[in-house]
């Protein structure tokens, strides 16, 4: 149990810092009335992804959807279009599918309680979380990895990560019991980003310092405490740079089932661990990281299409940019664009 001191230490000083040192952010209320639609949005993109990273794609959103009933009546092409480059693609189908459900089953307006979020394409136990206490000020335990951070350290939290998650959100559940849960939230989550970071936290202005645990037993660097991880295996493959005589590109869709369908790409073989078939070590090669491995891809150019190669089309080099293409393919772009004919 948090020492009934402890919380109110915490919920005192850290609203009280929030309001004088709050980030500007595009998708934060100015009036004090957050935009659920606005919300919704960021937290989908922040997800594996940095704060600087997201704004100017967040701003794009709203330019061209405003709201998200003019999300709903957009194509997947064109959502995946204003994605490109913001990697993990599956949040961009289901940002589609959640907009739709929610103008046509909840007409335009965002559920407000906590089991028909988590019923949402897309919406997990944070993100429902978060939409329910910044957009609707209702009591919920946010926990991201700015968070777990700062509590941990502040409670000398001993569990490891991600096996501790479930305990820990039990344990730091009376912090949020605030007026104001939503500032609260926001309030610890621009302390790790500003403050209390991963290496070289500022501890000596930390409003937190006072009473913070891990600052009193120097053991700021050991919290929070995480598993291990996983080494990635590395896949291989060929990706064919196929330029006919009128200087067009031959591309396709990526088809469902696979990693990144719905994207376009320059055909390639498929990718494994073994490294087959990929004998020329003189051939132009691109490297990548998905969330579970590495990806090594040699590039061959060709005027002519491989028999099992199926289901494209020829593209002009200028038309490229209208298509949506993962981050791997556009390294591709970059790497080949450098071969000499």
């Amino acid at each position: 149990m948090i020492s009934p001191k402890k919380i109110s230490f915490l919920q005192t000083s850290l609203l009280s810092w929030y309001e004088k040192h709050q980030r500007t952010l595009p998708w934060r209320s100015k009036d004090g009335k957050p935009n659920p639609y606005y919300v919704w949005l960021s937290e989908i993109m922040l997800q594996q992804t940095t704060v600087p990273t997201v704004i100017p794609y967040f701003n794009r959103f709203i330019k061209k959807w405003p709201t998200v009933d003019q999300l709903a009546k957009a194509t997947e092409d064109e959502v995946f279009h204003l994605w490109q480059g913001l990697g993990y693609y599956q949040r961009a189908r289901n940002l589609l599918k959640c907009a739709q459900e929610i103008t046509h089953s909840y007409h335009q307006k965002f559920p407000e309680n906590l089991k028909t979020l988590l019923s949402l394409p897309g919406v997990g136990p944070y993100t429902a979380a978060a939409i329910l206490t910044i957009a609707f000020n209702k009591y919920a335990v946010v926990i991201d990895g700015n968070v777990e951070r700062v509590l941990s350290r502040y409670l000398c939290f001993d569990g490891l990560f991600p096996g501790a998650k479930n305990e820990f959100s039990h344990k730091i559940s009376p912090l949020y019991k605030v007026d104001k849960p939503g500032n609260l939230a926001q309030a610890i989550m621009d302390l790790g980003s500003s403050i209390c970071k991963p290496a070289s936290p500022k501890c000596s202005i930390c409003p937190l310092h006072e009473n913070c645990c891990a600052f009193s037993t120097k053991t700021v660097q050991n919290h929070p405490k995480k598993a291990q991880k996983p080494l990635k295996p590395t896949r291989f493959g060929t990706v064919y740079w196929i330029k006919n005589a009128k200087n067009q590109l031959y591309i396709r869709k990526r088809t469902e089932g696979r990693l990144l369908a719905g994207l376009m790409e320059f055909p390639s073989t498929d990718w494994l661990e073994m490294k087959d078939g990929i004998k020329d070590k003189k051939s132009s090669r691109v490297h990548h990281t998905f969330t579970h491995f590495h990806l090594i891809l040699d590039i061959v150019t060709t005027n002519k299409i491989p028999p099992d190669i199926k289901g494209g089309f020829w593209c002009n080099i200028e038309d490229l940019k209208n298509h949506a293409f993962p981050t791997v393919m556009i390294k591709v772009i970059k790497e080949a664009s450098k071969i000499r004919p």
